[in-house]
C-alpha cells in the first residue's frame, strides 16, 4: 500500500513483496533445479557477477558453473556485459533471494564475503555480505 505524509510517498507494509517474489521466481521455474539453484547463489552476489566469484561461492569448478549457467543465458535471464554477468530484471534476482532459506542466505552472505575478499573485492563490498550475513 502507498501512503503520503508530508508531501511524501512510501511504500507501506511488505506483503506485496512476497506476490513480485513469487512472480519473480514462477518466471523461472522452467530452467530446473540446478539451474535455479545456481542463480540463487548468485543473487547473493548482487544484481551482476563474475563467474569466478560465483563458483567460488558455490564452490564449484568454472567450468561447471558455466555448463550450468548457459541455460539462465539462453533463457535470458542473466546476460553477458564485459567480463560479467548481469540479472535482466531484477524483480527475478530478487525473488531467486528471497526464495533462499534465511540461514542459507546468511551461509552464503558469509561464503561470499570470504570468496570476495579473497578475490581483492573492495572493503565496502566484503563488510556488506559479512553485514547480511549476522
Amino acid at each position: 500500500m502507498l501512503e503520503q505524509r508530508d508531501g511524501v510517498v512510501e511504500a507501506v507494509g511488505t506483503g506485496w513483496l512476497e506476490d513480485l517474489d513469487r512472480v519473480g521466481r514462477a518466471h523461472v521455474e522452467h530452467l530446473g533445479p540446478s539451474v535455479l539453484a545456481l542463480l540463487g547463489r548468485a543473487s547473493v552476489l548482487g544484481s551482476s557477477f563474475v563467474v569466478g566469484d560465483l563458483a567460488a561461492l558455490a564452490g564449484e569448478p568454472v567450468t561447471e558453473c558455466w555448463r550450468t549457467l548457459r541455460h539462465g543465458l539462453a533463457a535470458g535471464v542473466v546476460h553477458a556485459r564485459g567480463d560479467r554477468l548481469v540479472f535482466r530484471h531484477d524483480l527475478v534476482r530478487a525473488g531467486l533471494y528471497a526464495g533462499l532459506e534465511p540461514e542459507e542466505r546468511r551461509a552464503l552472505h558469509a561464503r561470499a564475503a570470504w570468496a570476495l575478499r579473497e578475490a581483492g573485492a573492495p572493503t565496502h563490498v566484503v563488510s556488506a555480505h559479512l553485514e547480511r550475513a549476522r
